[in-house]
């Protein structure tokens, strides 16, 4: 029985719950109770009745669409929201700018509704000028950064021409958009691609390793891959005259693997470092090995997407507790 269900519902099956052979029931109300959880996230993050109701049945409609009919349309729209994580910070919705589609409303919900990049910054820097954002997608993460760091400067690094094209529409004038993906050498890659827009990798092995699940959206909404400029991310500090970056979030899909076999002069500009260290993939704890001998300190396991959250020891401005244990 519980094979034709995942044949007949796969994406709601994680490959953690397929190799464990989760049961149809454990599957549906686990998208149950994070339907209800994001839907009662998405009422509370605004002001006004008539975005909330916009807003909240989008997050529905984006569970329907792992059951029976996914968006995949490449059309534009609104959306208005004040995130409970920036309450104190933002005392008015701003809007955002996202494809209707599964890719970007799942983006939509961790960034600005679960609150993925909600750290206390202010514990670590005493004020933060420059944040660089690798794998900036089409710009919810760089949003929650201007509306938390307002003064700031962020870059955003983008290597997909259909990602870069919301990407400047929700750009703000604090914003630098570059068109690149981020590698161990200079040069170029082959891009791994799906109308899934989030989880594009340079990394071949991860991006047939996905095509080839039947329960990811990589595999369905499958694209041909193309070709992106690489470079490194001392090329770019030095390219873009960066002196020192406050905040470095890192989310490259597996790339970051190679960035880190490659120099590591660019970590002594790091202040806070939030990476995602895709484990299936990479030698995650060799890249951990290398932040914590560079004196970086882990001060938080991080969010649900498996962010984790480093401090330079060396910068910090306050003293820092390790979270490593």
């Amino acid at each position: 029985m519980v094979p034709r269900l995942q044949q007949l519902f796969p994406r709601y099956w994680t490959d953690e719950e397929v190799a464990k052979g989760a049961s149809f029931l454990d599957v549906t109300n686990r998208a149950w109770r994070d339907m209800v959880y994001l839907a009662a996230r998405s009422w509370r993050s605004g002001f006004m009745t008539r975005t909330r109701f916009r807003r909240t049945w989008m997050v529905i409609r984006y569970h329907v669409g792992f059951l029976i009919l996914p968006m995949k349309s490449e059309r534009i729209i609104r959306l208005s929201v004040a995130p409970i994580s920036l309450r104190g910070k933002a005392d008015h919705e701003f809007t955002v700018h996202l494809r209707r589609c599964q890719s970007d409303l799942f983006v939509f919900q961790n960034v600005l509704l679960r609150g993925v990049y909600d750290y206390p910054y202010h514990q670590w820097c005493d004020s933060v000028q420059t944040v660089v954002d690798l794998g900036a997608n089409i710009g919810l993460s760089a949003t929650y950064f201007s509306e938390l760091f307002p003064d700031a400067k962020i870059l955003c690094i983008e290597p997909l021409a259909e990602n870069q094209n919301v990407l400047r529409v929700n750009a703000r004038k604090n914003w630098k958009l570059i068109s690149c993906a981020i590698s161990g050498e200079d040069g170029s890659a082959s891009f791994g691609v799906s109308k899934w827009w989030g989880s594009g990798s340079i990394v071949d092995t991860i991006w047939r390793r996905r095509q080839a699940l039947n329960n990811r959206f990589e595999s369905t909404l499958a694209m041909a891959p193309r070709k992106v400029a690489a470079v490194t991310l001392d090329t770019l500090i030095a390219e873009h005259n960066i002196d020192s970056i406050d905040v470095l979030k890192m989310d490259i899909e597996g790339a970051e693997e190679s960035v880190f076999a490659g120099s590591l002069n660019w970590l002594h500009s790091v202040r806070v470092l939030l990476i995602e260290i895709h484990d299936k993939y990479v030698d995650s704890n060799r890249i951990r090995e290398i932040l914590k001998a560079r004196r970086f300190i882990r001060v938080g396991l991080g969010s649900p997407m498996g962010c984790e959250v480093y401090v330079n020891g060396e910068l910090a401005v306050f003293e820092v507790e390790d979270k490593s244990d």
